[in-house]
């Protein structure tokens, strides 16, 4: 017996057969992630972002509806050569969002990707992550690549060349 059970309890014992369910909640400054796609996205791929959030796939019939009252998302997975889905971009306050291209190698190029304020450009998904958090900081920062000799010695030249 200790000192601590001859105390008057102050504040009710919570029952411990209880069980305590956690409820996932959005952070205050956590930003929804808007994937504009310009090559289609995979099943499996569709399936990693299911596993961190929630994801709508932008559809038509949301074209009149501003993006903050369609159904709460994690992701919003648009396809860029949609035309309305273009049209309801262009009248979104987009800095509400943190916003992903995911492009094949050749696009990196489009203007799309200029026009609108996207914190990275994928060309693949990534697979490999431990939390929700973890997926996004993967998503909305640019992989780090080792350097390469070529690369500087074509820069190089090119820098000669426009002189």
């Amino acid at each position: 017996m200790s000192r601590l059970d001859t105390l008057p309890s102050v504040i009710n014992r919570v029952q411990q057969d209880a069980p305590l369910v956690a409820v996932p909640i959005k952070a205050v400054n956590e930003k929804s992630i808007l994937v504009l796609c310009s090559k289609n996205l995979s099943q499996e791929e569709m399936d990693v972002f299911a596993e961190y959030g929630s994801v709508v796939v932008w559809n038509d019939k949301y074209v009149n509806v501003p993006l903050s009252q369609i159904p709460p998302f994690d992701y919003l997975i648009g396809d860029m050569s949609s035309k309305n889905f273009r049209l309801t971009l262009g009248r979104t306050d987009l800095s509400a969002y943190n916003i992903v291209s995911y492009v094949s190698v050749l696009q990196k190029v489009e203007d799309f990707i200029e026009q609108v304020p996207c914190n990275n450009v994928l060309t693949s998904i990534p697979r490999q992550a431990i939390n929700k958090a973890d997926f996004d900081q993967q998503l909305q920062n640019a992989k780090l690549v080792s350097p390469s000799m070529v690369k500087s010695f074509f820069k190089w030249v090119l820098g000669c060349l426009k002189k």
